[in-house]
């Protein structure tokens, strides 16, 4: 095996540990020890690869943002009715899922800050939603687009601090559903 591909599959290795410690104690309890240890490799090869907790946790924080986002776009590209209503519904069912949740809106602010959680957010999220959507030739009103996401985002942080958060995902479409920018 080249050195080149060792370095891919020990990445991956610690990603996908610390995908796991992340997901099930969150950044605060998370220990880098532990994630070293599940991945097979040695503390100093974990910090070879990511200088600190913080620098890992936004990188698994970027591959689980950027998940949702394939998950959002292949919906869009197979919907049959609201392409729109179905891509938010797509990227709303994987931030139920308890890991994600507790990444991608309940600790990215902790670890990252909210300034650097916003900007990988609009970077990642809505950045790929508008190259992927003008690729299939779809005309977007970036001020609406941006709105909407914004208010989704918002609003999917703060229902995932709560007891309800697939019903308050729910309405968080609907609200969007009727969110239509007016003709010119």
């Amino acid at each position: 095996m080249r050195q080149q591909d060792r370095r891919a599959t020990t990445c991956a290795a610690i990603l996908h540990a610390a995908e796991e410690e992340f997901g099930r104690l969150g950044f605060g309890e998370a220990a880098l020890e532990s994630v070293a240890a599940t991945a097979g490799v040695s503390r100093g090869a974990l910090y070879h690869h990511f200088r600190s907790k913080r620098a890992l946790f936004e990188a698994v924080y970027v591959r689980t943002e950027r998940r949702l986002c394939d998950a959002a776009v292949e919906a869009y590209r197979r919907a049959e009715g609201n392409r729109l209503e179905a891509a938010l519904a797509a990227y709303s069912a994987g931030l139920l899922a308890p890991g994600v949740r507790r990444i991608a809106l309940l600790d990215v602010t902790v670890a990252l800050g909210r300034t650097r959680a916003r900007e990988l957010r609009r970077e990642i999220t809505l950045g790929r939603l508008e190259q992927e959507l003008r690729g299939l030739g779809v005309a977007l009103d970036m001020t609406h687009a941006r709105l909407v996401f914004g208010a989704v985002t918002e609003a999917s942080c703060f229902a995932a601090e709560s007891d309800t958060l697939e019903r308050s995902m729910s309405t968080i479409l609907r609200l969007v559903a009727g969110a239509r920018p007016a003709a010119p």
